[in-house]
C-alpha cells in the first residue's frame, strides 16, 4: 500500500535503509515524501498515527488522486476534542489517546 512498486524498487537500489527503533511512547516525525514502513504491531495496544498537511488553496492535488481538496478549517479551542469526542471510537480509546502522556510510564521498564 502506498509507494509505486517500480519506483520503490529503484529507491531501494539507490538509497540506504535506515532503521529508526523507537520505544513505547516515542514519536517519529518525518516528511510526507519520506519512504517509510512499520512492522506489525504485536502488542495489545493500538498504534496512533496522525497525518498533518498544510497547504494553500492554489496547491490542489492532481485530478484523479485520492488526496482531499483544500478545505478551509474553522479554528476551535483545544477543549473541543474532549467536549465533542470522536465519531466511531469508544470513549475508552479516546480517553486513552487524550491521556497518553499520563499513561506512557506504564510502557517503560
Amino acid at each position: 500500500v502506498g509507494a509505486d512498486p517500480p519506483k520503490l524498487k529503484q529507491a531501494l537500489n539507490l538509497l540506504e535503509c535506515v532503521p529508526a527503533e523507537l520505544l513505547p511512547g516515542d514519536i517519529f516525525l518525518l516528511h510526507s515524501n519520506t519512504l517509510h514502513k512499520s512492522n506489525a504491531n504485536r502488542s495489545d495496544k493500538w498504534r496512533r498515527c496522525m497525518i498533518v498537511a498544510y497547504t494553500t488553496p492554489d496547491n490542489q492535488p492532481d485530478e484523479g488522486t485520492i488526496a482531499p481538496r483544500f478545505t478551509p478549517l474553522n479554528k476551535v479551542p483545544d477543549s473541543a476534542i474532549r467536549e465533542l469526542g470522536c465519531v466511531g471510537r469508544s470513549k475508552h480509546l479516546i480517553d486513552d489517546f487524550l491521556t497518553h502522556d499520563e499513561n506512557v510510564d506504564q510502557y517503560e521498564k
